[in-house]
């Protein structure tokens, strides 16, 4: 359901997707195009599809599978939105392009305006060795990612060199 309000100047939204015919998003708040502060929106992630979110950090992350539940709040200009919330994360999958290296991750992501957070999360390698690992990516509304990350593990595959 979308609703242009011509005395607010906003479009409503309440929005239900549905992917494979499975229920994963629930969009609903009000875009006003023309404020500075234009985003005012939830996303309630249903064990959502995690690779519908791999064209966002697509510089940094590939192959992305598994799934996530919780919620994320936009907010502010549509040049540079405020992400805020957590997100559960189950039976992740992803290659780290910089590394060419593939990880299993399940734990909790927290979004803050300009970091991702990821703390205390159990990290498994190709060869399902374990590491605990801290990391923080910062950004630039979703460019320019910087990443600062603090790991416990041991005979871990880091790198994948051809």
């Amino acid at each position: 359901n979308m609703q242009w309000s011509d005395s607010l100047q906003n479009l409503g939204l309440d929005v239900v997707l549905y992917r494979r015919g499975r229920y994963i998003l629930d969009l609903f708040g009000s875009v006003k195009p023309n404020a500075k502060e234009a985003l005012n929106l939830t996303l309630d992630f249903k064990k959502t599809d995690l690779e519908i979110l791999e064209p966002f950090a697509k510089e940094f992350i590939s192959k992305l599978k598994g799934v996530a539940s919780g919620k994320l709040s936009l907010q502010g200009s549509l040049l540079k939105p405020a992400v805020r919330g957590t997100l559960k994360v189950q039976n992740a999958q992803f290659r780290l392009n910089y590394l060419n290296t593939f990880y299993n991750l399940e734990g909790e992501v927290a979004f803050k305006p300009g970091e991702i957070d990821i703390n205390n999360t159990i990290l498994f390698d190709e060869l399902t060795n374990p590491a605990i690992m801290q990391a923080k990516l910062f950004h630039d509304g979703f460019k320019n990612f910087f990443v600062r990350a603090n790991a416990d593990f041991y005979d871990f595959q880091f790198l994948n060199l051809p």
